[in-house]
């Protein structure tokens, strides 16, 4: 059985449920999770350091890296298996953890159209909302087909 964050659950289809989930594409979650990484060794360096200059027990810097180990890696499996870009329902739709997205949540209601473009090679899908504002999704930040993505959201509007 097909969960709602998987592709074979599309919402487009009629039997699908409504609510579904588009999570984050596991090539930007290890991005992040390299990202938390290195912020631990320099946090891990700079505590070696405070030892070395201070007398401090050296004991503090493997604790320093083994609870920075541990909360990475906890990143890492919140990255990999909770995070989402986009959750959309039956009244409208959020977007999380992309930046530079405009508005990040709105009802169907004031979606006015949809379009796609690829700014600086990156494909973006657009809801333009009432009163000129906009939301910009990186289709790429999504663990889901682009076509199928572009797809789901027409025909989500289409049902409004």
């Amino acid at each position: 059985m097909s969960t709602p964050s998987s592709p074979a659950a599309s919402p487009a289809d009629p039997g699908a449920p409504t609510p579904h989930t588009y999570r984050l594409a596991p090539v930007i979650a290890v991005r992040l999770s390299g990202v938390a990484l290195v912020a631990v060794a320099v946090v891990t360096l700079l505590v070696q350091l405070l030892v070395a200059l201070t007398g401090l027990p050296g004991l503090l810097t493997g604790v320093v890296a083994l609870v920075g180990v541990v909360a990475a890696a906890g990143f890492a499996w919140w990255l990999l298996r909770r995070a989402w870009v986009v959750q959309v329902d039956a009244e409208g739709y959020r977007v999380a953890i992309v930046r530079g997205v405009g508005v990040r949540a709105a009802t169907w209601r004031e979606v006015e159209r949809v379009t796609t473009a690829t700014p600086q090679g990156v494909a973006v899908l657009g809801l333009h909302l009432t009163g000129g504002r906009q939301t910009r999704i990186p289709v790429a930040a999504m663990a889901y087909d682009r076509e199928l993505f572009v797809t789901e959201m027409i025909t989500r509007l289409g049902r409004r």
